[in-house]
């Protein structure tokens, strides 16, 4: 066992030397990943190497390794020993998805939007509208170049995010949703948010949290179209779980499988579709998870739990002398 995979365990290597290897700490916690590890097992033992993907749960997020099992014969031809190798990728594989998703949503709103433009720029040239037709479509190419801007500021955020992943810090959960709902009512003065969060919790991730919060709050306004004065209730719970309830609606489709991580969506048609994946990189990167229930109409996030000796953000490394 080298170093790496020793210390990734909270384990001493006396406790998994001898042990099947689907029933070691590195494969334990997730049935999907003890059955690839003893898959892999079975297969070398024939005299094939094998290599796939299995997901496995680290100390903070459940992390992707890339593994083989490689198996090596005696003098006989006979499977002597098997050599198993591990490689985490997580951080590829979130960059790859990161960029896809980027990409496809990308090239699909820029298409629309400059063909608006173009459109109505040679509406105007060419003199087929004049006063309040001309107006309308100069004030349509002026929203499309916005929201193209805003667009490309999002990405920029999505993609800063994911490739930057910054280490978690503790937060006052109960005060990051008051504060949050508070900077979105007053955005939103039509709406009505109700906040149940228990005092004394904290959470562990990433900093900045009140942007994710606020963009998650804003899709799920959003997805209220129905309603005049649309009501969210925002619970939280002592274990860190965030509830937010659509009373007037409920998400679209494509948005619930971006929030469940699914990574063949339908195109996200609106300026708000990276928000949605912004939230889900956030959630994700912070070791959290978030389920979609009540065809679309609840958003249960699990976020971890911040023990007694993690920072806040502005808390001292050093205690002052």
């Amino acid at each position: 066992i080298n170093e790496t995979a020793a210390a990734s365990i909270d384990e001493p290597e006396s406790a998994v030397v001898g042990e099947p290897l689907w029933e070691t700490p590195w494969f334990d916690e997730r049935a999907d990943a003890q059955e690839t590890a003893r898959r892999g097992v079975e297969h070398a033992r024939g005299g094939e190497p094998f290599r796939d993907r299995v997901r496995v749960q680290g100390a903070a997020q459940t992390r992707l390794l890339k593994i083989a099992v490689r198996p090596v014969t005696n003098d006989d031809g006979d499977v002597d020993i098997l050599i198993v190798e591990g490689r985490d990728v997580t951080e590829l594989e979130q960059r790859e998805r990161q960029l896809r998703v980027t990409n496809r949503f990308l090239r699909h709103n820029i298409r629309n939007r400059l063909t608006l433009i173009y459109g109505n720029a040679e509406r105007i040239a060419r003199g087929e509208v004049t006063g309040a037709d001309a107006t309308a479509a100069a004030e349509a190419i002026t929203d499309a170049a916005t929201e193209l801007e805003v667009t490309a500021g999002t990405a920029r955020t999505v993609n800063g995010l994911v490739q930057s992943a910054p280490d978690p810090v503790a937060v006052d959960l109960a005060e990051t949703l008051t504060e949050t709902v508070e900077a979105v009512e007053t955005a939103h003065p039509d709406t009505s948010i109700i906040v149940d969060a228990p005092a004394a919790t904290r959470v562990k991730i990433l900093p900045e949290p009140e942007a994710a919060i606020e963009r998650l709050i804003t899709v799920a306004l959003t997805a209220c179209t129905a309603a005049s004065s649309p009501t969210l209730r925002i619970d939280a719970s002592t274990d860190g779980i965030v509830t937010i309830r659509l009373d007037d609606g409920s998400l679209p489709d494509p948005e619930q499988a971006v929030l469940r991580g699914g990574l063949e969506v339908g195109p996200l048609h609106h300026a708000d579709g990276l928000d949605v994946w912004y939230v889900y990189w956030y959630v994700e990167l912070s070791g959290g998870s978030i389920a979609v229930e009540n065809d679309g109409r609840t958003i249960r996030v699990q976020l971890p739990l911040a023990d007694a000796s993690d920072r806040t953000p502005t808390e001292p490394t050093v205690a002052p002398r």
